[in-house]
């Protein structure tokens, strides 16, 4: 009785192992690879780049490039200013030079004397004009340049003193002045003016300024020549004929 009423059971095959199947897996994105391009670029873009290779450099050098040569066009208009300012000045200057010369007078006794004109050849008036003479007597010749010659080359306006003396337009040739020996004449030095060139010399120096101030010198020697009297002849000097 025991085997008919054992309960039957179905020994059926166990089923193969098979992968399960995947339930909601996305499809392939076919713009994946774009985007994965795009971000690369993106990266690239916010990596550091070289200075050299940056446009705002680019712009700060071109425009410093543009200051540079306006700060030289600059530059080079004013020197250009300057040195025509400068001709202008040289062109326009006074120019004090002695034209004429009287007959000096020499008697025995008395102190030489003698007279000379002046003239301005510039084209600008003459500011402040003073001048120094010195007459010499005895055959002196100016090479030797004694201690008495050097010093009347000397300035004659103390620093700020420009607009005391004379004014001189271009052209006025009214202006003289008189030059006098320091010692009375002796019967010798009329004896050595008729006989040796340089008897008598005449040593003026004038001192002069434009209208802007600027400071100019006429160095004038002159001197006899043989035969005096009658007509004395007389001459420039080699040395002490100078404009500065």
């Amino acid at each position: 009785m025991g085997r008919k009423h054992r309960r039957k059971y179905d020994h059926k095959k166990p089923p193969e192992d098979k992968p399960a199947t995947v339930v909601g897996v996305p499809p392939e994105n076919p713009n994946a690879h774009h985007c994965e391009a795009v971000q690369q670029e993106c990266s690239k873009k916010e990596e550091p780049t070289e200075w050299w290779r940056n446009p705002e450099w680019g712009k700060v050098i071109a425009e410093s490039a543009i200051a540079f040569f306006t700060l030289a066009s600059f530059i080079a208009l004013w020197i250009q200013l300057k040195d025509a300012r400068e001709s202008f000045i040289k062109q326009q200057r006074p120019y004090i030079w002695v034209f004429r010369s009287e007959k000096p007078e020499m008697k025995l006794g008395e102190k030489a004397a003698w007279t000379f004109y002046f003239i301005n050849y510039g084209k600008a008036p003459a500011k402040g004009l003073k001048f120094r003479t010195k007459l010499m007597i005895g055959g002196y010749y100016p090479a030797k340049q004694p201690k008495e010659i050097t010093e009347l080359f000397g300035r004659i306006h103390p620093p700020g003193t420009e607009d005391v003396g004379t004014i001189v337009s271009p052209g006025d040739a009214t202006n003289f002045g008189t030059a006098f020996s320091d010692a009375p004449v002796r019967q010798q030095d009329i004896k050595y003016a008729e006989d040796y060139d340089a008897g008598m010399l005449m040593f003026i120096y004038f001192e002069y300024f434009d209208l802007d101030g600027n400071m100019y010198s006429s160095e004038v020697c002159r001197m006899t020549r043989r035969g005096y009297p009658p007509g004395t002849i007389y001459t420039d000097c080699d040395v002490h004929s100078k404009v500065k």
